[in-house]
């Protein structure tokens, strides 16, 4: 089983430049960048997948050093300050950013002279600079987002741990198994891929393709509360913030389960679904959604393949109730979800968070303290904590979050129709 994330850290960013010239530069900035002629047909590029972050090897700037991306498909392309400065890479120009939790931030649009993964080579392609402190790990440089993607078509291989990179444009000849979904690209979002969904036979929308969200699906507010389950109270509610986006956290979060989900002929049932606050009112499909296939998204045809492992959809959410945010380079409880083993432990909103398991979570970034939440041979985690007045120790159960399904009623993936 795996455990709900410390607090979904989903580092997706939504680019909203600022008006007049400044508007146009940053357009061209971020639709620019070309992939450089005579690299070859094909890439193939092994990448780590400890917690629930893709991370691959890239070079920046013909630099001699590898660094560490995180694979984000919902994203812009974004570094750190530090690694901007390490690169020498000039002041840029300032535009506004938004991410799920509806938190904005001024960030820099640079432009890189070439990234490098595997053999495959882009030039001219805009990043965003921002200060990452207590989210990602220190040895990740940043994001690799789908303003890098739309040059290529790529195979995501959740099984062998390996995305495949190619130069091919044509559409691609799908197998009995594939289901081919049209999607188009927003710019406006980094070039993430947008996909049309329904939810409950009536809820009509558009889902981004987000392999930064670590769940199946997430939810925008206003949609998630038109849903069978929360109409019938079949929701669960939290204190606090149980999710969070690079630049802070969420202002009212629900769990529950989607009785129907369409995506183009695919077709789910109970699956469970958080809430999001991400402006453009999207639903995220997430890399647990993602991880039951092998993914093509070729970006240049603007479709993308699903060819399925066979593995079956969870139609709950394992959990230990508790979410943590970075405040002060301090590790906080933001979030917990009511009847929980967290919300029975004693632990508030705001206390800080000294220990989990032996491990100091002050010195580690909540990409570090993601795998604990994430182990599946664990069942339960001590937390030591300070509530203001002195030390405290709770024992953490891992739960399910939503109630249990009667067999008859088991989640699935259908196709046709």
């Amino acid at each position: 089983m795996r455990a709900q994330l410390i607090s979904h850290m989903i580092l997706f960013v939504l680019v909203v430049v600022l008006p007049g010239c400044t508007a146009l530069k940053a357009v061209e900035m971020v639709d620019g960048g070309m992939l450089v002629p005579g690299s070859c047909a094909e890439s193939v590029v092994p990448f780590t997948l400890k917690g629930h972050p893709i991370l691959i090897k890239a070079r920046l700037n013909n630099s001699q050093k590898e660094y560490s991306l995180f694979f984000d498909t919902g994203a812009l392309t974004m570094i750190r300050e530090e690694v901007a400065k390490e690169l020498d890479l000039p002041k840029g120009i300032e535009v506004e950013a938004y991410d799920t939790g509806g938190k904005s931030k001024a960030i820099t649009l640079v432009q890189l002279d070439s990234i490098l993964v595997g053999d495959m080579k882009v030039q001219g392609c805009a990043v965003g600079v921002s200060d990452f402190s207590g989210k990602l790990s220190p040895n990740v440089a940043g994001i690799l987002g789908s303003n890098f993607f739309k040059h290529f078509k790529i195979k995501i291989d959740y099984r062998n741990k390996t995305i495949t990179f190619s130069g091919e444009k044509k559409q691609t000849a799908a197998q009995d198994r594939d289901t081919v979904i049209p999607f188009e690209s927003d710019i406006q979002m980094g070039f993430a891929p947008v996909v049309k969904c329904e939810v409950d036979g009536a809820l009509q929308d558009e889902a981004l393709i987000d392999t930064g969200f670590p769940g199946i699906v997430a939810l925008p507010l206003p949609m998630i509360k038109k849903t069978i389950s929360f109409q019938e109270g079949n929701v669960r509610t939290a204190q606090g913030s149980m999710m969070s986006g690079i630049f802070g956290p969420t202002d009212e979060d629900y769990g529950l389960r989607i009785h129907d989900l369409k995506i183009h002929n695919l077709k789910l049932k109970n699956i469970p679904a958080v809430s999001h606050s991400l402006k453009s009112g999207r639903l995220l499909l997430g890399n647990k959604f993602l991880e039951k296939f092998l993914v093509t998204l070729n970006y240049p045809a603007k479709e993308m393949i699903l060819t399925p492992y066979g593995t079956p959809f969870e139609t709950n959410i394992p959990s230990y109730g508790l979410a943590l945010a970075k405040e002060d380079h301090k590790t906080i409880v933001s979030g917990i979800w009511n009847n929980s083993s967290a919300s029975r432990s004693g632990i508030k909103i705001g206390d800080e968070v000294i220990k989990i398991n032996s491990l100091d979570a002050r010195d580690l970034s909540l990409m570090e303290l993601i795998p604990l939440f994430l182990d599946e041979s664990l069942n339960n985690l001590e937390i030591e904590y300070f509530d203001g007045k002195k030390r405290q120790k709770a024992i953490l159960d891992k739960e399910m979050l939503l109630p249990v399904l009667k067999q008859q009623n088991n989640g699935g993936l259908e196709t046709g129709g």
